[in-house]
């Protein structure tokens, strides 16, 4: 029995004595990089390969291999990695996108331009090209009292030259452009019009007056052109014609010099506007009681005009150029269509409407060539308010004076305490339409 037992625990001390060793089972992959370029391969840096044993154990491996180990197309491409250990091999995938190599990056080339002239004003910044890429050359920014621009050459004092302004160019180097200039014998430094915006109706005809500066210009001759003859047209000695019939067209009248090329332009815009005052009413200035016990009074302290009716889709249509109303057709009997009142207009777009009335009417500030605007974007007074910011309800500045009263001549919208007063007909006390019978004539 002895032996028996002994024998017994042999084997079992044999048996505990082997090293224990676990299986690979399976290996993971985590990647950092999934997205290469034909001609890439994967880094080591790119994945984590880990490994995992019967034991539950894992560790990180490093000398695995994949498949393809440098990508030769581009597409989505399946990348397969594997690992051996002990004579067992695991392997495992994942997909990468290969992307077709990416173009050499273009070189690139700068123009420099030198004036040429120590006495010419102005400045230019340098021009990048793009190598292979056409490319206008920069309009001259330089001028020189006395002297025309003719073009670039690529070297100082040159007399001719090589390139035109703004001519496409194909950059190969890096370029200095000089300015060629040509003198004139007896310099014209401007051009100026007695006008710069023309307000008028259709078959109206006005006369620009160009004045060539300075007066002992040798040679003072001029030409017009406009910028579109089915809107307003200018003959050789300056009268315009206004032929357009659709108001809010617009043209540009320009003059030129022919000596120098000195440029002066006038904007033409088409208004067609009723030119009857009797719309408006004056209101006196005076102290008005506003309540049925005389407790709450205000004081006018100047008289102000108002129109005797609300605006009609007719003159709304004239000022703006557009008819927003809903109420376009089907007028009651007796009701003329173009004269009721416009309606779908904001706050903002019945200012925009006094601003273009006053500027289309020409109310300026005393003997000035500025208009007497009412309202602004600005808190300095300089940007009148327009279309533009009204569409987007920009904050609306209301011209006053240092004791805050309103200071501008042009139209505007009527305070509340003005607007009681006209509707009282500049009346104090209770004033009412008469007798119940008689509201709708005067509604």
């Amino acid at each position: 029995m002895k032996k028996i037992f002994l024998m017994i625990g042999l084997v079992a001390l044999v048996f505990s004595g082997c090293p224990n060793n676990p299986m690979l089972e399976a290996i993971s992959i985590t990647p950092s990089k999934t997205t290469y370029s034909v001609g890439e391969s994967v880094a080591p840096s790119d994945i984590v390969v880990v490994a995992t044993y019967s034991d539950g154990s894992t560790k990180t491996v490093s000398d695995y291999t994949t498949s393809p180990a440098t990508f030769s197309e581009a597409g989505t491409i399946t990348v397969t990695v594997s690992y051996s250990e002990n004579g067992v091999t695991k392997t495992a995938s994942y997909e990468v996108t290969v992307n077709d190599p990416m173009p050499p990056t273009p070189e690139t080339f700068t123009v420099t331009f030198n004036k040429n002239n120590d006495a010419a004003t102005g400045n230019m910044e340098v021009q990048t090209f793009t190598e292979g890429i056409e490319q206008a050359l920069t309009a001259c920014g330089f001028s020189l009292n006395g002297y025309i621009f003719l073009g670039w050459a690529k070297v100082a004092n040159a007399y001719e030259k090589e390139f035109d302004d703004e001519e496409p160019i194909l950059a190969t180097e890096n370029m200095e452009l000089y300015a060629v200039w040509e003198k004139i014998p007896v310099s014209v430094e401007s051009v100026t019009l007695n006008q710069t915006q023309i307000y008028g109706q259709t078959g109206e005809k006005i006369q620009l007056i160009a004045t060539v500066n300075p007066d002992d210009a040798d040679i003072k001759t001029v030409s017009w052109k406009s910028s579109n003859d089915e809107v307003a047209t200018v003959n050789k000695d300056g009268l315009v014609t206004i032929v357009s019939t659709t108001s809010w067209e617009e043209a540009t009248i320009t003059v030129k010099t022919d000596e120098g090329g000195h440029k002066a332009t006038c904007k033409v815009t088409v208004v067609n506007i009723p030119t009857d005052s009797s719309d408006f009413v004056k209101i006196n200035a005076g102290e008005f009681s506003l309540s049925s016990d005389g407790s709450y009074k205000v004081t006018l302290t100047k008289a102000f005009e108002i129109c005797k009716h609300e605006v009609t889709q007719a003159e709304y249509q004239w000022i703006m150029g557009k008819n927003p109303s809903y109420f376009k057709n089907y007028p009651a009997e007796g009701e003329i269509q173009n004269q009721r009142p416009v309606e779908q207009v904001t706050w903002y777009d019945a200012i925009v409407y006094c601003n273009r009335r006053t500027e289309i009417e020409g109310i300026k500030i005393g003997s000035s060539q500025n208009i007497d605007y009412v309202y602004f974007s600005d808190s300095g007074y300089t940007s009148p308010y327009t279309a533009a910011e009204a569409s987007i309800k920009v904050p609306v500045y209301i011209k006053v004076d240092n004791q805050n009263k309103i200071a501008s001549l042009g139209y505007r919208l009527p305070t509340d305490a003005e607007w009681e007063i006209a509707a009282r007909g500049g009346l104090n006390g209770d004033v009412y339409a008469g007798s119940a019978t008689d509201i709708e004539a005067y509604a």
